[in-house]
């Protein structure tokens, strides 16, 4: 509908005089970004078909021609070759762009599939780090536990042989003290 408007637009303002002819390679580019590569193409000629019914319906009489004289001299648009010409530019503008407007869509949709599968694995990795980060969290708990358990069944036994360490050295000294004045 769109491009049919902007066909019936051009045939009231000039036909294919008009330099707003150039306004399809906006829809071409539009429809390489919401459709396929195919269905661009199909747009592309969609406009190329529709200004040359303008372009030769007015070149063969078949539809009235509305002259932008400032820009063409009179009698242009019965020119089969600057009317073939037009058309021909056109068409060659709109594959263009086609083609040029699809390959970056279609680059820009592998790479959002690429971001996604990434943002996907990079979540996955996360909840795997996570889990590893739990066990450790669990490990040094458990780690802590036994030796908070270690340290209080040693303290006892520890303490002991330091007492009987100490109770030996002052025996010891005074064994020690004992013989020396003798």
């Amino acid at each position: 509908p769109d491009l049919c408007f902007l066909a019936v637009l051009l045939h009231f303002s000039g036909g294919i005089e008009n330099p707003l002819r150039v306004f399809f390679v906006f829809h071409v580019i539009i429809a390489s970004i919401l459709l396929s590569r195919q269905a661009t193409y199909g747009v592309a000629t969609l406009g190329v078909l529709l200004v040359a019914v303008v372009g030769l319906g007015e070149m063969w009489g078949i539809l009235p021609h509305h002259s932008l004289e400032v820009h063409w001299q009179p009698g242009a648009h019965l020119d089969p070759s600057i009317v073939g010409t037009q058309i021909f530019l056109l068409a060659v503008t709109l594959y263009v762009a086609a083609y040029l407007a699809s390959s970056i869509a279609a680059r820009l949709r592998r790479r959002e599939v690429d971001v996604m599968v990434l943002s996907r694995h990079l979540g996955e990795r996360a909840k795997a780090l996570e889990e590893a980060y739990a066990e450790l969290r669990v490990a040094e708990r458990t780690k802590s536990q036994y030796m908070r358990k270690v340290a209080h069944e040693l303290r006892e036994p520890l303490g002991t042989v330091k007492t009987y360490i100490h109770r030996a050295r002052k025996e010891l000294r005074a064994r020690l003290e004992a013989t020396m004045r003798d």
